[in-house]
């Protein structure tokens, strides 16, 4: 079929409460520049599709609505609803936080970090591969090193948005996938200094 570029604007909604400090603030201490960007309350990210590139730009309410505003920008109007999906697991909009909190606030240790910060989620990813890379990356360096490193990864063997796909001072590429890592030589002299381990 024909690729024709769209630009979407979805609600997705959740159970409330979501506790956008936690989840956003671990999105934002994780992201690999140019491929996640984080403006003015604004969560922009590269996500590879079925049939093409898509964009997303998200934007938490206070939490107390369980909304996050979502913009997207797909190369392919068929990509929308994967789009979506991938949207809401990498927030976990599906959770039912009510219950997740009355479990935990039957540890003793728990209940008041429940009662303090109501509504947690598991941060996800739109990129299962991509997020089993940066997560074996992060357990052998710190946080701001992983990031360093995946922007170095993502500029030397990532694929770049197309022109019309970027935004300013946001996404410019697809983290690379497990396939092109896996080929890329060992003295290949783009590869950054990865940890030995």
């Amino acid at each position: 079929g024909q690729q024709q570029r769209v630009a979407i604007a979805r609600t997705l909604a959740s159970r409330p409460p979501l506790h956008v400090p936690s989840l956003f603030g671990h999105l934002i201490a994780t992201r690999v520049p140019g491929v996640d960007h984080w403006t003015a309350g604004t969560l922009h990210r590269a996500m590879r599709l079925p049939h093409g590139s898509g964009v997303v730009t998200l934007r938490p309410d206070d939490g107390l609505g369980g909304m996050v505003e979502a913009d997207l920008r797909l190369e392919d109007l068929r990509d929308l609803t994967s789009a979506v999906q991938r949207c809401r697991r990498m927030l976990d909009l599906d959770a039912d936080p009510a219950a997740v909190d009355a479990v935990l606030r039957t540890d003793p240790a728990l209940a008041p970090l429940v009662e303090q910060f109501p509504g947690c989620r598991l941060p996800g990813t739109t990129d299962p591969e991509e997020l089993a890379f940066r997560v074996v990356l992060g357990q052998q360096i710190s946080p701001r090193a992983a990031s360093v490193m995946g922007q170095r990864l993502t500029q030397a063997f990532g694929e770049p948005l197309s022109e019309g796909m970027q935004l300013h001072d946001g996404p410019t590429h697809h983290f690379p996938t497990a396939e092109v890592l896996a080929d890329v030589a060992d003295d290949d002299p783009r590869w950054p200094g990865m940890p030995a381990s």
